[in-house]
């Protein structure tokens, strides 16, 4: 199912309006959630979650040996671990309808990174799979699939 026109949100750590998406991050060792927003991040490598998501959903971050990462702060110790992400459906009013999933991004190694605020849904991971149109003068975002074009012979 594409996403059409969702509206931009100002949601838990977003004061401002921004292209942000209603998401469900799962452990799949454990099934533990966590909702929360996810920012459209184009200038973001790869998708990555906050320390406190990955504890939360019961990842022990440091278990595992960082990898060297660049953010827009500088230099960051990734730590990765694998999680699943549901993408929710939305209402053009904003409202979330928590049991219609429109995007699975089934298990995958996702970098954690202490310290930072919200989930970045990056490039590599996400994004690249897609046709993304951000109209900012709107306020309105969409994801879909890639047409298949046939090529002139």
């Amino acid at each position: 199912m594409p996403i059409i026109d969702y509206p931009f949100q100002a949601q838990g750590p977003f004061s401002e309006l921004s292209p942000i998406l209603p998401i469900i991050i799962i452990n799949p060792e454990n099934r533990w959630q966590f909702q929360t927003w996810g920012l459209i991040d184009t200038g973001a490598s790869a998708t990555t979650i906050p320390g406190f998501i990955a504890t939360e959903i019961g990842h022990n971050i440091e278990r595992v040996k960082p990898t060297p990462g660049l953010g827009a702060g500088g230099a960051v110790d990734v730590y990765e671990h694998t999680c699943s992400i549901n993408i929710l459906s939305m209402a053009q009013d904003g409202k979330v309808n928590k049991d219609e999933i429109v995007i699975k991004v089934s298990r995958r190694r996702i970098g954690v990174i202490n310290g930072l605020h919200y989930v970045l849904l990056g490039v590599n991971d996400f994004l690249k799979k897609y046709v993304v149109t951000i109209d900012y003068p709107r306020k309105v975002f969409s994801i879909q699939k890639p047409q298949n074009r046939k090529s002139k012979q």
